[in-house]
């Protein structure tokens, strides 16, 4: 195997992405990145802001880059079945373009972003030939069962920086006590008619706790211009900065939010202030009263509400965060475990393929021994 094709169809799958590249180029297999418009600017890695960035990985890391529809032999990496972003017709033009090879290594693996496999699975499940979840419990959770998962990780957590490296980043003093605050979504605030008086309220209550405020937000939310706290981060690519964040702070806030996942990985107590009707709690098995607690009327919460609720959580780095990842999520280098499972894939396919070319050739040898027998036969 020489090369890995990644479908890149949205800025914010270089967080996933590049860590495999990063493990790939340590055995010399190239990375070769497919790129193609998405229907959100923000995402849309042809856009002029978001081409910079990826140039930038681009030459650190000698990917080669292309907008050809046409795959190259070698294994497929994509998120999610690369069903959204890109128009149907052109997921399905890379997708079905390995059907158009007599290469039978051409095999698609499908990543996955946050919990959005909930309502994509089913789609694009018998479209590739492997789905990589973090772990069997999200699959049995939600029933999204199949002979093509595996449970390997996530590989956004595999390169982190050093604290002292963050704290040099953000120009932040390592003197600080620091809560995260993972503003919102846009579509929260408009049902659940957030304004920023709530949001300042609870800052107030924070600052008065002592606490230095990072709010952290994605390109495609806005955040209150009097609600960025102290600090404010708006990112969604490699590195994956939330995480940054979640290791040099004490406490994450958060609103109805999968990166529940996020902090038991990064080991922090979390309070999650309930907005969203339709989920009671994302990834429940996670929920435990010492990791995370949830609080549902935070719209009229009290200051000594807070504090109590903090005080039920267990300290950042408590066992019970490690107890957690062992048992419902995952541990180690992600992408070498990704790179290793393909490889050993790929040379069994390589086998398999050899082996089948060995015994269609012993056939014609054997076809043509016997029409050598019968024609001498036809001879006498």
């Amino acid at each position: 195997m020489t090369n890995i094709n990644f479908l890149l169809s949205s800025i914010t799958f270089l967080q996933y992405y590049i860590s495999i590249v990063i493990e790939s180029n340590k055995r010399n297999i190239q990375s070769i990145f497919y790129i193609r418009k998405h229907n959100k600017t923000y995402a849309d890695p042809t856009t002029t802001t978001n081409i910079n960035i990826l140039n930038y990985y681009i030459k650190k890391y000698n990917i080669q880059f292309t907008t050809d529809t046409k795959i190259k032999d070698g294994p497929i990496i994509c998120v999610d079945g690369d069903i959204y972003g890109p128009l149907i017709k052109d997921t399905e033009s890379f997708i079905m373009n390995r059907k158009n090879t007599n290469k039978t290594n051409n095999k698609i693996y499908s990543l996955q972003e946050n919990l959005n496999f909930i309502w994509n699975y089913d789609y694009y499940k018998k479209k590739v030939d492997y789905i990589i979840f973090p772990n069997e419990s999200y699959a049995q959770l939600y029933n999204k069962i199949s002979d093509n998962n595996i449970y390997l990780g996530n590989t956004k957590y595999d390169y982190i920086l050093e604290k002292i490296h963050i704290y040099k980043k953000y120009k932040l003093s390592s003197k600080n006590k620091y809560v995260l605050v993972l503003f919102p979504k846009n579509k929260y605030i408009i049902n659940y008619d957030i304004t920023s008086e709530h949001i300042s309220i609870l800052y107030n209550y924070l600052h008065h706790m002592g606490f230095t405020i990072i709010v952290k937000s994605r390109p495609k939310d806005n955040v209150y211009p009097n609600c960025r706290g102290d600090l404010c981060v708006i990112s969604d690519i490699f590195p994956n900065e939330s995480l940054e964040l979640m290791k040099i702070s004490e406490l994450c806030i958060l609103f109805s939010s999968s990166a529940i996942e996020e902090t038991i990985m990064m080991e922090i107590p979390t309070i999650d202030l309930k907005v969203d009707d339709e989920i009671s709690k994302r990834l429940g098995f996670l929920y435990k009263e010492i990791t995370i607690q949830q609080i549902i009327n935070w719209k009229n919460m009290k200051y000594e509400t807070l504090i109590k609720t903090i005080h039920k959580l267990a300290p950042k780095n408590s066992i019970i965060y490690k107890d957690l990842k062992k048992q419902y999520l995952f541990e180690g280098n992600i992408s070498k475990k990704i790179v290793d499972f393909i490889v050993e894939n790929e040379v069994k396919e390589e086998d398999e393929v050899k082996e089948e070319d060995e015994v269609k050739e012993e056939d014609e040898v054997k076809e043509e021994d016997e029409v050598k027998e019968e024609d001498t036969y036809n001879i006498i």
